[in-house]
């Protein structure tokens, strides 16, 4: 069954829309679990993570962003993200790891969205280059253009001279498998439900 040009247009945000809920769904029975080894020195032990409603002042959320004991640099960003967590929910670690968990998927997009890009800018670049020989391979131009420089590769529709190495359907489907074999990688189940770990997303 083929498929009409509207549905081609909307597939592969269908598929990775899929594939985002697949993850999700793989990852939420981890989202009751509990605070785990360097948690507790950055989270559960750091008063300055812990601003509440009564407490909610602008040197309390500075204070908060450079208050990680892990390193030198401070990761002002998380902890910043922590002390948004702990504002609305407390010391529940289950909004932590809720956080974690989309933080991992809208990378997952965007991982489709850079790779999708790239492939499509090397098709075309590849596609450039073939024109390009194609047209200088021709006996009228061997012909006359040993003085005249060949005319612009973009200036040859590539109906003519074939069609890109890859093109933008090929590139769309690698995109979405490379960024939902990412999203499911076993690797990244420590980094997106280890709380702390949101320092390295």
């Amino acid at each position: 069954m083929r498929l009409n040009d509207s549905a081609r247009r909307w597939m592969p945000w269908l598929l990775l829309a899929a594939s985002v809920i697949a993850t999700a769904a793989v990852y939420w029975p981890g989202l009751t679990g509990g605070w785990v080894f360097d948690d507790f020195p950055n989270i559960v032990d750091n008063a300055a993570i812990h601003i509440t409603r009564g407490h909610s002042t602008l040197v309390a959320w500075v204070n908060s962003a450079l208050s990680s004991p892990s390193s030198f640099l401070r990761r002002p960003l998380a902890s910043l993200t922590f002390s948004l967590n702990w504002y609305f929910g407390g010391d529940n670690p289950w909004p932590f790891k809720l956080t974690n968990v989309i933080i991992h998927l809208v990378n997952g997009v965007l991982v489709f969205l850079m790779l999708r890009a790239l492939l499509r800018l090397v098709g075309l670049r590849a596609a450039s280059r073939a024109q390009a020989r194609s047209y200088q391979a021709t006996p009228a131009n061997k012909i006359a253009g040993a003085g005249r420089r060949a005319a612009p590769a973009s200036s040859f529709p590539a109906t003519t001279y074939g069609s890109p190495p890859l093109d933008e359907s090929a590139a769309t489907r690698l995109a979405l498998i490379v960024a939902t074999a990412w999203m499911l990688l076993p690797i990244n189940l420590m980094a997106v439900l280890y709380v702390v770990q949101r320092m390295e997303s």
